[in-house]
């Protein structure tokens, strides 16, 4: 059944997440919260905390109850891959008392949490209110086995709630219908976050190596044990010594590790190798990207990371973790670039190598991820929306 879009104009819609955005910023959000709330006839996000000013969002935004995060310290090293920090977050049902009050046609609810929990439960007391459940991937697997089983049980009775699910990838998919128990027909399987570079997929031009330049590696993302940024210089140092052939590993972004990270890389014979660029302002990654050939990402534990689409989206080829949630979406093997196992940095040395010494296969490797990342467009992330929104209103 074609999706009835023009129906979307007299629905009220509320997108309801527990935290908006990262320290203010919207980043990819920012683009697609603000084609969705042209797409209904009044649409608000309902958040238990954002740090940027609604003012200039571009979109309704409602604080609405207490949110409080409690970590524990994050405990990921190379010989033992775990998830994000451990911990809990705190909400209280002011999200529920809201939407009961003020009832909305569209409950659209962003992963799994107490806050999200809470807004589920208007579905079962509002008879008129429709529920959309968005999840990015498979959730990574936490540290805690019986805090595991507790939380996939209270997941499942969540699930329940849901007239639809929409998830990016087949492996999502897999989650939601063979975990959670929800049946396929009321799953819609599209890409609906996409990075913000998905505009300029169609001006790409393909990397190409002219005679005598080096290939250049780029890393972007925090400097944190979790992102791996470690396995990246251990494997620039495999291929240096291994080859003496030239090449540079740019490395964007800062965090705590950073003066560790370029210590290794100082005492390891790399530093002429390797440029730590520091943080740099989002409006300026763009060019950063076009000047690189090949994206690396040895991340140990992502949910679903953007930095690879917005390498996708600059037509860069890829070599990714098979830790990212996503690395199914942005890596066709051989084709785009190569996956590998971040607990062997000689696995990721053998990809960077097979770059350096085949410079001329970089041209075809960009073609392929330019050719991907058209499916990873704002107007396809859109239309996935408004799709599966008319699957939870049908329902």
């Amino acid at each position: 059944m074609t999706p009835n879009f023009a129906n979307l104009t007299a629905i009220r819609c509320a997108w309801v997440t527990p935290v908006l955005g990262v320290d203010g910023r919207l980043l990819y959000l920012g683009p697609l919260l603000r084609a969705l709330s042209r797409c209904f006839k009044s649409f608000v996000v309902v958040t238990g905390e954002y740090l940027g000013d609604p003012a200039a969002a571009g979109f309704l935004v409602e604080q609405c109850g207490n949110f409080r995060r409690m970590y524990s310290n994050e405990r990921v090293t190379i010989n033992q891959v775990g998830a994000y920090r451990t911990g809990i977050a705190l909400a209280t049902p002011a999200v529920f008392l809201r939407f009961i009050r003020r009832p909305v046609d569209l409950l659209i609810i962003v992963e799994f949490s107490l806050y999200a929990c809470f807004a589920a439960l208007v579905r079962f007391f509002s008879k008129r209110t429709r529920l959309l459940w968005v999840i990015e991937a498979r959730p990574r697997p936490g540290s805690s086995r019986l805090l595991g089983v507790a939380r996939l049980t209270f997941r499942r009775l969540l699930a329940k709630l849901a007239d639809a699910f929409l998830t990016n990838s087949s492996d999502g998919s897999d989650y939601v219908v063979n975990e959670l128990g929800v049946d396929p027909t009321r799953v819609v399987v599209r890409p609906f976050l996409v990075s913000d570079f998905s505009s300029d997929t169609g001006q790409q031009m393909p990397r190409t190596i002219a005679n005598g330049d080096t290939i250049r590696f780029l890393y972007v993302g925090q400097l944190i044990r979790r992102k791996g940024v470690r396995v990246a210089l251990e494997a620039a140092r495999h291929v240096h010594e291994r080859t003496r052939l030239p090449f540079s590993l740019d490395i964007v972004g800062d965090g705590p590790d950073r003066i560790a990270l370029e210590q290794f890389a100082a005492s390891h014979g790399i530093a002429q190798l390797t440029r730590f660029r520091g943080l740099v302002p989002y409006s300026d990654l763009p060019a950063l990207y076009r000047a690189a050939h090949v994206f690396v990402f040895p991340t140990l534990s992502d949910y679903r990371a953007l930095t690879p689409f917005e390498a996708l989206s600059s037509g860069l080829a890829i070599i990714a973790s098979k830790n990212d949630g996503g690395v199914a979406e942005t890596v066709d093997e051989g084709r785009n670039g190569f996956s590998f196992d971040p607990q062997y940095p000689a696995e990721l040395a053998a990809h960077m190598e097979y770059f350096i010494r085949n410079p001329d296969r970089i041209t075809a490797f960009s073609l392929r991820s330019i050719e991907m990342a058209r499916r990873y467009t704002l107007d396809a992330a859109v239309i996935a929306l408004k799709t599966a929104a008319s699957a939870a209103l049908a329902n």
